[in-house]
């Protein structure tokens, strides 16, 4: 839904009219508090937004403050909705421009968008993986015949739909993944790579693995016995949440075993804090706890309770209040990764909301079954991708970075982080959704051309580029809402060419973009094996660009009648992964503070200074390229040539002018020669 005015306060809003958040994707309302409409939306309306229908409501009463009242039953609203199809509106907005609009079903995407770019509804590697499946399945498509890169490749939905209808008509159906009914079992590829990196590349001192979210309640009140029995419910039907882990010394394998330990998981014992800088430290305690986890014993999952102190709480409640109060939940890498959070909150809200008994569903496919039946796929052909792909590439030639130490490829590194966070102006912000729009480019790739540009400058021109990017590797329908680790960690190489523009940039990343996602899979440990390296001595793992899209589904969250949303983990809750990585962050919930990043450096090689000095280049080429500009005779900064870019900051260029043009005062004395 969106409104005008502030965008939080209405989803707020919409949480105490019991409006299930998880479900508000299905529809999108324009409302104006005026009326008749008169037309308004299509004038107000940007050029991606597509008009469908208006429709006037009248419902919301306004107080006095501006605010809106609840007298007026939900039901009214809905009735008004469903009295006749025709009312529905669809908008797609830049705040469409995540996952969840992507999950629209298909049949409203064919008839209301035939003519509409996939790309006007922005999407990262997952939502695309979940919008390639989902067309996959309607048309009963072989994945063999047609490729995530060709179905992306084409101009619009009904060419795509086009697409899929021929090939479906040609299919013979792939084999679907079987459940194998297993306890114990080698690992996955993905799980491997995790468990090793821990060993290898960091000392221990502080977690580098541990994810975590963590959810304040907005309205209502939440029982902690029935919590508890939903997440020992969770925990037994998903056995990847009570699996341990053990490395074969003599085979050296990774092997898994899942345990009988869901009856005894409980809730850590609860905490009070006091503020928000109190919040952040607990939670970075939290996030960097090495002994939060035991792999060895199937100890994965951490849960607690965080009680504000002016809460009315009594000590022994076994409610949370509806203010302040936050439920914590953290997993080992291992386990889980970024994309699986909603699935784990859609299945600990269902298991809530029901209130039953444990009960394990036998036909459920479980991650040690994907962890083999991955093992068993042919990858040859992507084998054969990565070859090519990183073929000429100079393994010994690392990134002239801006370090303040030097430290070799295969020494350990502490965790600790450095970091700079940054947000864009609102103008900047609409610039650069604009382009991504009207260039047919989704935002990640965008940022990601940004990236490589900056790159380049700071290079000081380096040509051949190579850094690592996440991919969700969710590539079969079985995967979409199975719980696990599938996050998979690909080198994209760019070689620049000093004579491209930006614009040309921008091209060249979005088909490696396409041409990556087709091959994600291909594990990361075979790759570096393929090109004879030891893993710790890899020069892109030393880069990482890291997209995050916050939308209402990832934001806000229902247990039963409850409302929670997600709260944004501060700076200092940040480790150090990778040397040099940029969070790219797309926020479709904020109007003001759109787009932002955060610049994380290992203390291991900066400083902090360098760190923020660095992050305000990255700022200033990101400005370069997305102020708007009015006269028709100045460039479009799009058009620039990349080499021309320019890092220098404000105070530099005064300083070099400075010393160009003012006269010396050094000398004492003048005279005649």
């Amino acid at each position: 839904m969106i409104f005008l005015g502030r965008r939080k306060y209405y989803l707020r809003y919409l949480s105490k009219l019991g409006v299930n958040l998880n479900e508000v994707h299905c529809f999108f309302i324009y409302i104006h508090l005026k009326s008749p409409v008169d037309g308004r939306i299509t004038n107000n309306s940007k050029q991606h937004i597509y008009h469908c229908d208006e429709l006037t409501v009248t419902l919301f009463k306004t107080q006095e403050n501006s605010k809106h009242t609840t007298s007026h039953s939900q039901s009214n609203l809905l009735e008004k909705l469903d009295s006749s199809d025709e009312n529905r509106i669809v908008l797609v907005t830049e705040s469409q421009q995540d996952r969840t609009k992507l999950q629209l079903d298909n049949d409203t995407h064919s008839d209301l968008f035939p003519t509409t770019s996939p790309i006007n509804f922005g999407m990262d590697s997952l939502s695309a993986t979940i919008f390639f499946r989902r067309m996959v399945s309607k048309y009963n498509v072989d994945p063999q015949t047609v490729s995530i890169r060709t179905f992306f490749k084409q101009d619009t939905i009904g060419d795509q739909i086009k697409l899929m209808k021929e090939a479906g008509s040609k299919n013979t159906q792939s084999i679907k993944w079987q459940q194998l009914h297993l306890i114990k079992g080698i690992t996955s590829f993905a799980q491997e790579r995790i468990f090793l990196d821990e060993q290898v590349r960091f000392t221990k001192e502080i977690a580098v693995y541990n994810e975590l979210i963590a959810l304040r309640i907005l309205r209502g009140s939440i029982s902690i016995t029935r919590l508890t029995r939903a997440l020992r419910s969770v925990v037994y039907k998903h056995k990847i949440l009570r699996t341990s882990f053990t490395f074969n010394n003599n085979d050296n394998t990774l092997n898994q075993l899942v345990t009988d330990d869901h009856d005894t998981f409980t809730l850590v014992s609860e905490k009070m804090y006091k503020n928000d800088d109190e919040l952040n430290d607990i939670i970075s305690q939290i996030t960097m706890d090495p002994n939060l986890f035991d792999l060895s014993n199937g100890r994965v999952l951490f849960c607690q309770i965080l009680k504000h102190q002016s809460s009315n709480n009594d000590e022994n409640s076994d409610t949370l209040l509806a203010i302040s109060d936050i439920f914590i939940v953290a997993f080992h890498h291992i386990v889980f990764d970024g994309s699986t959070f909603p699935i784990f909150l859609n299945y600990l809200s269902r298991a809530y909301n029901d209130n039953t008994e444990c009960s394990e569903n036998e036909d459920l496919l479980q991650y040690i079954d994907y962890s083999v039946h991955e093992r068993l796929t042919d990858m040859s052909p992507s084998c054969t991708f990565w070859s090519h792909h990183l073929n000429g590439y100079n393994t010994d030639c690392r990134l002239a970075l801006p370090v303040d130490r030097h430290n070799s490829f295969d020494r350990q590194r502490s965790g600790y982080a450095y970091v700079t966070e940054v947000f864009f102006k609102k103008e900047t912000s609409t610039a650069f959704m604009n382009y991504a729009s009207s260039h047919q480019t989704t935002v990640f790739q965008l940022s990601l051309a940004i990236f490589y540009a900056f790159l380049f400058k700071l290079s000081h021109h380096q040509y051949d580029l190579c850094v690592s990017c996440f991919n969700a590797n969710r590539y079969k329908p079985e995967l979409q809402s199975m719980l696990g680790m599938f996050v998979a960690t690909s080198p994209c190489r760019v070689q620049m060419d000093s004579s491209w523009s930006f614009n040309e940039l921008v091209q060249h990343v979005r088909e490696h973009c396409l041409s990556i996602m087709e091959h994600s899979h291909y594990p990361l440990q075979h790759i570096i094996a393929d090109l004879h390296l030891e893993s710790s001595k890899v020069p892109f793992l030393e880069l990482l660009f890291h997209f995050i899209n916050i939308s209402p589904d990832t934001s806000y969250f229902n247990l039963n009648e409850t409302n929670l949303e997600q709260v944004t983990l501060a700076p200092s809750s940040e480790v150090s992964k990778f040397d040099f990585m940029l969070k790219f962050v797309y926020d479709s919930t904020s109007d003001d503070r759109k787009l932002s990043f955060r610049l994380i450096c290992s203390q291991d090689l900066y400083n902090e200074n360098t760190v923020k000095i660095t992050a305000r280049r990255f700022k200033q080429i990101f400005e370069q390229l997305f102020t708007p500009y009015t006269s028709d005779e100045q460039i479009a900064p799009s058009d620039t040539l990349v080499i021309e870019l320019d890092l220098i900051l404000p105070e530099e260029q005064n300083e070099i002018q400075n010393t160009i043009f003012s006269p010396k005062i050094t000398t004492l004395n003048e005279g005649m020669l």
